[in-house]
């Protein structure tokens, strides 16, 4: 529990998903469309013996998918001398903490941008489609910018195209938005100045200037996640940032996380290993929850 604990606190997009414990494999519902309601006007007229609605309400079919949860396993191994392990690390709490921060770290980074592959190949196994990569899949949720020179659309982000993409959200769906980014967009978002040279993001505007300002702040009134497994490469229409209700992305736990440690296997070396490994998937259920930035 410890190591989990020390380790949840490192996660952003655990932190803001929503987390099931599931103990197989099974199907759930992805929202595709919602249907049209209707309003029906009830005549008061009538002087039969009831009110005959003067309008009809039309069938709207609703549209979904099936997704099946499964479970994709990330595992960290670690050796460490006998000696070490005893003299060195707390007689091995040192290395476990570690070896489940690898785990977890792992996860963390398929669960966002896996890119869902279905056959494994050399170095390119089979992975999770991650929950960045499912957004940005949807080009209807897309705000395209104006880049700059080649390799120069981070310095070409303006404030407009933050607001921009939050407003490609449906407005029911703008309750408890999140930004998501890596952390190359927030130092050049960061660093955005008015006509008065004063950063664009503050805290309020009741501060004042400096650049511990906003660290933790919002845009465009939306608070900001950094996590380091965002895409970093802009290139053309690659997504740079995300912005939406984060409860639509449903983490799926096959078990907790598990550990062996294996003192014989490397006997010979004086060696003892330690390794850990859990089970999970993501899936995003709604992907009009959310709008991401890109560059042409």
């Amino acid at each position: 529990r410890r190591i989990v604990e020390l380790v949840q606190k490192q996660l952003v997009l655990r932190s803001v998903a929503t987390v099931y414990s599931v103990g197989a494999d099974q199907q759930i519902t992805v929202d595709a469309s919602t249907p049209t309601g209707y309003i029906v006007e009830e005549s008061t007229t009538t002087t039969d013996s009831y009110a005959a609605p003067t309008n009809t309400v039309t069938e709207s079919a609703v549209t979904f998918a099936r997704k099946t949860v499964g479970d994709y396993a990330y595992a960290c191994r670690v050796p460490v001398t006998k000696f070490a392990y005893q003299d060195y690390v707390g007689g091995g709490d040192f290395i476990a903490r570690k070896v489940g921060e690898g785990v977890y770290l792992a996860e963390e980074q398929y669960l966002m941008t896996g890119n869902g592959n279905a056959t494994s190949a050399t170095g390119d196994p089979i992975q999770p489609t991650g929950a960045i990569t499912a957004i940005s899949a949807v080009t209807g949720q897309r705000l395209t910018a104006t880049a700059g020179s080649a390799g120069d659309g981070l310095a070409s982000i303006a404030a407009d195209n933050i607001i921009d993409t939050v407003h490609k959200i449906l407005p029911r769906y703008r309750n408890n938005l999140r930004w998501m980014m890596g952390d190359d967009v927030a130092r050049t978002i960061r660093k955005l100045k008015d006509g008065s040279n004063r950063y664009l993001w503050q805290v309020s505007d009741n501060v004042a200037e400096g650049l511990s300002n906003g660290l933790n702040g919002s845009l465009y009134g939306v608070p900001v996640s950094i996590s380091e497994f965002m895409p970093t490469a802009v290139t053309t229409l690659k997504c740079a940032a995300v912005v939406g209700n984060w409860s639509y992305v449903e983490i799926y736990d096959r078990g907790p996380i598990e550990f062996q440690v294996d003192t014989t296997s490397q006997m010979q070396k004086l060696m003892t290993v330690l390794q850990a490994w859990k089970r999970s998937d993501v899936v995003v259920t709604n992907t009009n929850a959310f709008g991401w930035l890109a560059f042409k």
